[in-house]
């Protein structure tokens, strides 16, 4: 037929929206330190609270973004009876659950969602907890994680990718906290 797909780059994002692109590939190479390793330490000023705050308000709007986009596939699938029963499950029984949303698939299959919302590129580190972890690894057929990243909290849009199943196998993953106990 003579037809040609081509790419087409948007400038400007439209508001609210969510665009899907591939999941870059798991790079080993970063894990490794570069270098002689030393223990120097350097101090610099960080507002935790701001940093907090600013994270919070950026992983709900990932959230909702989310959230709009699941029901709008749902809906478009004829799946409004699946929509309608979508559950934002860290605002309405608070977080700790290990997922954010409870979601389903076309086929009516239940789905533990985690979103991790960014500002930063496609490979910009988030944090998972110990918990969001776990729960990945005892869910595996039903765990998603969607990584929002990109995010603009003006236009409230960003691109996004899916992780699915047991998160430790999809990324690589470096400790930085302890929990201490005496």
């Amino acid at each position: 037929m003579g037809l040609e797909l081509t790419e087409v780059k948007r400038e400007n994002r439209a508001s609210r929206s969510l665009y899907q692109t591939e999941k870059p590939e798991r790079d080993n190479k970063q894990m490794k330190q570069k270098g002689i390793p030393t223990n120097q330490f350097f101090a610099r000023q960080i507002d935790f609270a701001e940093n907090n705050e600013r994270n919070k308000k950026i992983g709900l709007d990932g959230e909702l973004l989310v959230l709009e986009h699941i029901k709008s596939q749902l809906i478009t699938l004829g799946r409004a009876d699946l929509a309608s029963k979508v559950i934002h499950t860290s605002v309405v029984e608070g977080d700790g659950a290990g997922y954010d949303i409870q979601a389903y698939s076309s086929n009516g299959e239940i789905l533990f969602i985690e979103v991790k919302t960014t500002s930063g590129g496609i490979k910009t580190p988030f944090i998972l907890t110990s918990n969001e972890l776990a729960f990945s690894q005892v869910h595996i057929d039903n765990y998603v994680l969607y990584r929002v990243y990109d995010y603009d909290s003006n236009t409230k849009s960003g691109k996004f990718y899916i992780l699915e199943g047991n998160i430790a196998e999809k990324v690589n993953l470096k400790p930085t906290q302890y929990k201490v106990f005496i």
